[in-house]
């Protein structure tokens, strides 16, 4: 069986009329119109589904500890995607998770450049964090931009908020960035 676009499967185990409970999968196409690169590296400890999991369609829940995020400490998440050639680009966003009590936080801002040739960037968009570090809820949140702009490459900088603030049990140790997504129309 070949599957080409985005599936569930559920299956039973059948014998001498007793069934197996009912085992579900997931199967999700990455999309084969756009290469990722990442600039900086996810850590080993959270990488998720590896290099495509910023793609892969798959969003993750405030239950982060059951994986479709992926983990930056130290440094900006700074991705890079081709089209492969100019494109129409109406609107894109990142995916965010923040548990400020397990050190993950919302990044300060995320910015969105575009290139037509990959060495001459653009700014055409900056999205605040609209939530602070001291709500302790977990929760996650989209940075998104409407860009209505057409360019062969979108850079993504997500910045790190940096050191955790003082009234933090852990002051001064860094945070990190927990993304599950880049979304692009």
């Amino acid at each position: 069986m070949t599957i080409s676009t985005n599936s569930t499967i559920k299956a039973i185990a059948i014998k001498n009329g007793k069934s197996s409970f009912v085992v579900t999968a997931r199967f999700s196409k990455i999309r084969d119109d756009i290469k990722l690169t990442l600039v900086n590296k996810y850590l080993p400890d959270y990488p998720d589904q590896g290099d495509e999991t910023l793609i892969n369609g798959l969003h993750g829940t405030t239950n982060w500890h059951v994986g479709n995020w992926q983990g930056y400490q130290g440094n900006d998440l700074v991705a890079i995607l081709d089209f492969g050639k100019v494109a129409p680009i109406n609107k894109i966003s990142l995916g965010t998770l923040q548990d400020s009590r397990a050190w993950i936080v919302f990044p300060k801002y995320v910015e969105y450049w575009t290139s037509d040739d990959g060495t001459n960037y653009k700014l055409l968009a900056t999205v605040n964090t609209k939530v602070d570090i001291k709500d302790l809820n977990v929760q996650t949140q989209e940075f998104s931009a409407d860009l209505h702009t057409n360019a062969r490459y979108i850079k993504v900088v997500a910045k790190q908020y940096g050191p955790l603030p003082e009234w933090h049990e852990s002051k001064g140790s860094p945070s990190y960035i927990f993304a599950d997504e880049i979304s692009v129309e």
